[in-house]
């Protein structure tokens, strides 16, 4: 879609957005490609659905990313024009069924994501009953969570193509759910996490890693690793959201029966509100591995620890550390 309204509106900025988006998708694949080897090596030991669950996080935005790849460069393949009818340009298979792709996998990602504040609300203030994964629980726990994500994908769509103007409140609201439901959630479970580390005065119990982490500037980088984490997903997916909504509004104004030159300045203001959203979606599934690696040592040995593994990456070494019985564990989670 991008390249064929670059190509008719012979639009030389246009071009170079292109190319860093491109560029910019390119990192996001070796981006998430790194953090997913980190978490193959580093916690391959580990069998905590926190784990499982990051893991199907990083293979998602790597979808969503080839998504976007594919988005941009098909057209640019093919080199297939649209003419005069630039409305054609928004209104193919591949642009239809690349949006709805990545709203599946965006509202899959917004459902782990709140199984997983929820997991790390678990972990940390109920250590001694934070259990390891099994196949059944990790396989009744992704189930779950496509089902709900499908579901509410297909109300969506059917809000979406067959509802009347009347609806538009509706389709507003379930426009934005996907962000605000896994950031209340968050919020709610990580002000119970850092009472818990801060405030509880059991906050040492349950086993040696809740010790290693009694140093209140230790508990500080775990609570900045939460902090990130929701504050990245919740700005990056609402500002998409509002472009997009912006987009969905501009389509819905127009009648079609506009003169060629008008067209052209309605899809050149399509563009922008399309491109702020391609680059709210880049980011959001490669900005979270570069700011876990480039923070302080004490901040990725935080985030690091908190997977599910003790003492996980201590020199590159995995030690098993147990308390009566039970395993100590706290998560920290990489956002979709």
């Amino acid at each position: 879609m991008f390249v064929v309204i670059t190509k008719q509106t012979k639009n030389t900025s246009q071009t170079l957005q292109i190319a860093v988006w491109i560029f910019l998708i390119l990192c996001g694949l070796c981006t998430n490609g790194s953090f997913f080897y980190m978490m193959l090596v580093h916690l391959g030991k580990c069998k905590s659905i926190m784990c499982r669950l990051l893991l199907i996080l990083s293979i998602s935005d790597v979808l969503i990313l080839l998504n976007e790849l594919l988005f941009i460069m098909y057209p640019l393949l093919k080199m297939q024009g649209v003419g005069k009818d630039f409305r054609r340009a928004f209104n193919t298979p591949l642009v239809i069924t690349s949006v709805w792709f990545y709203t599946l996998a965006e509202n899959f990602g917004s459902a782990v994501f709140t199984v997983i504040a929820y997991e790390r609300y678990r972990a940390i203030c109920h250590p001694l009953h934070h259990i390891k994964s099994s196949h059944f629980i990790m396989t009744k726990i992704v189930s779950m969570i496509c089902t709900v994500s499908i579901l509410f994908t297909a109300v969506y769509a059917i809000v979406f193509y067959f509802a009347d103007s009347s609806a538009i409140f509706v389709f507003f609201f379930l426009l934005f759910v996907p962000p605000l439901v896994p950031f209340v959630a968050s919020t709610v479970f990580y002000s119970l996490v850092s009472y818990t580390l801060f405030c509880s005065r059991n906050a040492n119990d349950g086993g040696q890693l809740n010790a290693e982490i009694s140093k209140r500037r230790h508990r500080k980088h775990i609570v900045l690793v939460l902090l990130v984490n929701t504050l990245v997903f919740f700005i990056l997916n609402t500002l998409r959201k509002f472009f997009d909504s912006q987009l969905a509004q501009s389509f819905s104004e127009n009648d079609g029966n506009k003169p060629v030159e008008e067209q052209i300045k309605y899809i050149v203001n399509n563009w922008y509100w399309a491109s702020y959203m391609t680059i709210c979606t880049v980011l959001n599934s490669t900005v979270n591995p570069i700011i876990y690696n480039v923070g302080s040592s004490e901040y990725r040995k935080a985030f690091l620890q908190s997977f599910g593994c003790l003492n996980c990456c201590h020199g590159g070494k995995s030690d098993h550390s147990h308390s009566n019985g039970s395993e100590s564990q706290i998560t920290v989670s990489k956002t979709n």
